[in-house]
């Protein structure tokens, strides 16, 4: 009871869901950190606009902001690590809700009646360890399902033709924070984009970190296939109609499975180009001609079944592995 709380200055009443995030401006960890809020919500079945978050930790306002928003503040504002420091608890005031976003409030001790602390983003399914493992999962698919109607993006018809959205890489700005270099940058990319043209299919460079997600995902689910160099710019497959195509450009030393898994768990279609580099730092000037051939391959793939009508995709064979 509230009794039973000593030294409380001020009593959050309303449950709250404590998240650290630890890779806070990497959109596939953040996407998996909602993935665990969501599942912690069926558990003790509430609803998202039940709880409030609080961000156990120092960092800005991340990537997903939008998303977190959408989802999850419509009724509680997110509470920050770094208003908890300086003792600025205006999100904090569930009892007064029509000045909470105006007044400031300044205690010694916060007290959260029922507080409930998510478990890490390296544990979400979507970050599974062995993609030979990987099986389609029903689970994964109602949370894709989930957010693209929560954020109003259900109705967004797939293209009848092959669209291919190009992943641009680029140094990139959030809240402070710069990522100045990058490794795997395409240096041919113009090269890669004039090929897939000449071949009659319509191809468009994006730059994700200039959108606010909810665009980043919108720009995806209106593409059929994702094409670029291994990043997080391919989480966005995780918010796209089964049997999307989905092509890695790799450094040969650098291949893993993380993306690969996510396929095989959504029913995607994904190609490889291993791109051999004395020095995986350096950009990569990805092979033209293969790309484009793995491309036909996805795309021919779609095509026998089904995925440019109506029918619906319930296999993900990969090309380079067929």
């Amino acid at each position: 009871t509230t009794s039973d709380l000593p030294h409380c200055d001020y009593i959050v009443e309303n449950p709250v869901i404590a998240i650290v995030r630890f890779e806070w401006a990497h959109i596939l960890f953040q996407t998996a950190e909602i993935f665990n809020i969501l599942t912690i919500l069926s558990i003790l079945d509430f609803s998202s606009d039940q709880i409030q978050l609080l961000f156990f930790d120092t960092h800005p306002v991340g990537p997903l902001e939008d998303l977190f928003n959408g989802l999850f503040g419509t009724t509680y504002k997110p509470i920050y690590g770094k208003d908890l420091i300086s003792k600025d608890f205006r999100h904090i005031q569930s009892s007064i809700k029509n000045d909470s976003l105006n007044r400031s409030v300044r205690s010694n001790n916060i007290c959260f009646k029922r507080l409930i602390v998510s478990y890490d983003a390296y544990s979400a399914i979507m970050m599974p360890s062995n993609a030979n493992k990987c099986q389609r999962s029903t689970l994964l698919a109602q949370y894709s399902n989930f957010v693209v109607k929560s954020l109003g993006l259900d109705q967004i018809s797939r293209p009848r033709f092959p669209v291919v959205t190009f992943i641009e890489r680029k140094p990139y700005s959030i809240e402070g924070f710069q990522k100045k270099w990058l490794k795997r940058v395409v240096s041919n990319q113009d090269e890669i984009v004039n090929g897939i043209r000449s071949r009659g299919i319509t191809v468009n460079s994006v730059d994700f970190t200039k959108h606010s997600f909810t665009e980043q995902i919108k720009i995806a689910r209106q593409s059929t296939i994702l094409l670029g160099s291994h990043g997080a710019g391919f989480t966005h497959i995780l918010f796209m109609p089964n049997g999307t195509g989905v092509i890695e450009i790799f450094p040969r030393r650098e291949f893993n499975t993380r993306y690969v898994d996510i396929c095989s768990r959504l029913g995607h279609i994904h190609g490889r180009v291993m791109v051999t580099m004395k020095n995986v730092s350096a950009p990569i000037e990805a092979p033209v001609n293969e790309v484009i051939d793995i491309l036909m391959k996805v795309i021919d793939l779609q095509r026998k079944q089904g995925y440019y009508n109506d029918c619906l995709l319930y296999t993900s064979p990969s090309p380079r592995d067929s």
